[in-house]
């Protein structure tokens, strides 16, 4: 059985698996296995096997992945403490400050992809946006109308993040990457964008005014985290399509 080195094959569904085995069983097994060794940058295939079985994104492309998260997250949490700041109410409780923990975890590119092999894939979308609902509805139940504002603006920014990682976990290497997480995050950003630039056409105070920047700069930088740190680098070419293309 073959491994393919990006995909868990629990991840992989099986007519796509079987796809992909009839792509892999047309290249010589030898130049497939030497292949697969040189990619995988390790000494013996026996740590190779091993390796292929957890191994989902390369150093350099999970690095990406991280840096995206981390921006991502540290907006949406500045964006959560000054929407509590403008409401007068700083210090967030036990119960906030777990649920809040809960939900980055939740979206951890390495989290979702434990619970889609153990919970299935609709039912780990709906967990993490059934967490999400409750920790939006316990903002908005406390919230002053500037506090809504910011809660929704983080709540896109979040289902936006949701989007892409639990689109990403399900992408078989040997196809092409889907974008629907990218289109999410810029259709999103621009609404909101819009929507705030109308509340400041239509109440030009100095608090509006403010606000507006805090939206700008969040919704630029999630969109520059999701267009100029892609996903996928040079390297993570499909196995079976490198190896084609060798032969070609």
């Amino acid at each position: 059985m073959w491994y393919m080195p990006e995909s868990p094959r629990w991840l992989i569904s099986r007519k796509k698996y079987l796809q992909a085995q009839t792509v892999i069983n047309g290249i010589d097994k030898r130049l497939l296995q030497e292949e697969e060794e040189n990619y995988l940058d390790l000494p013996t295939p026996k740590q190779a096997r091993i390796c292929k079985q957890f191994q989902i994104f390369e150093t350099s492309v999970l690095g990406n992945r991280i840096v995206k998260s981390a921006v991502m997250y540290a907006a949406s949490l500045l964006t959560f403490y000054s929407s509590r700041k403008e409401a007068n109410y700083v210090n967030i409780d036990v119960y906030n400050y777990l649920l809040l923990v809960s939900l980055i975890t939740l979206m951890h590119p390495l989290t979702s992809t434990v619970l889609i092999n153990f919970m299935g894939r609709k039912l780990s979308v709906a967990s993490a946006y059934a967490l999400l609902s409750v920790f939006y509805c316990t903002i908005l139940i406390e919230a002053s109308p500037q506090n809504i504002q910011f809660a929704l603006f983080i709540l896109i920014l979040n289902f936006a993040t949701i989007s892409n990682n639990i689109t990403m976990q399900h992408t078989v290497e040997m196809y092409p990457v889907s974008h629907t997480g990218t289109v999410l995050g810029f259709c999103t950003s621009f609404g909101t964008i819009g929507v705030v630039l109308q509340d400041v056409f239509d109440n030009g105070t100095e608090l509006k005014q403010v606000r507006f920047v805090w939206y700008l700069m969040f919704s630029a930088t999630a969109m520059v985290m999701v267009f100029f740190l892609p996903e996928t680098s040079r390297r993570m070419l499909p196995l079976s399509e490198r190896a084609a293309r060798q032969l070609h």
